[in-house]
């Protein structure tokens, strides 16, 4: 019974994004995540994406604002961001923006990441985190594994392009 509901909920799944994603359009996401990089953080934002293709596979990209949350030393660091991420198939690529910030120190990290994608709803990436000064957070390590999920919010926008494909 258990592997039934698992099939039936994996094609309504499979129906449900192929309906949602199967039309050029911007829609709302929001992402949540977990990522290791000497330290472990939680992950937690929003992203603006733009769906291109009539069926799948389909490229897609979008824009973001997102956070970081860990804690280091018994005190909260928190890393507010920006992040720009697109995806083919099954191959995605994203580059952050990051500012670690705590009650004393602050450093700002550009993270460039590659991966794979599962019709961009989840995702497993490699990174590298790129500095632009001396090491302030000696316990953010240069290399970093993240995995996030994407939930659509059922905000959209449909382009004037839409009419052609239906």
């Amino acid at each position: 019974m258990k592997k039934i509901v698992k099939i039936l909920f994996l094609l309504f799944f499979i129906s449900i994004s192929q309906n949602i994603f199967s039309q050029k359009i911007w829609g709302l996401y929001s992402f949540a995540g977990y990522k290791y990089q000497g330290l472990s953080f939680g992950e937690i934002g929003v992203n603006w994406s733009r769906v291109w293709g009539p069926t799948l596979p389909f490229p897609a990209y979008s824009f973001g604002l997102g956070s970081e949350i860990s804690y280091l030393d018994n005190e909260m660091l928190w890393g507010p961001k920006v992040v720009a991420e697109g995806n083919l198939v099954v191959f995605a690529g994203r580059m952050n923006g990051t500012f670690y910030v705590n009650s004393k120190k602050s450093e700002f990290i550009l993270t460039t990441e590659i991966g794979l994608t599962l019709f961009n709803i989840v995702n497993l990436y490699y990174g590298y985190n790129f500095r632009f000064r001396e090491k302030v957070f000696d316990r953010i390590s240069t290399h970093r594994f993240t995995f996030t999920v994407n939930v659509f919010l059922g905000i959209y926008h449909k382009t004037e392009d839409y009419e052609k494909w239906n």
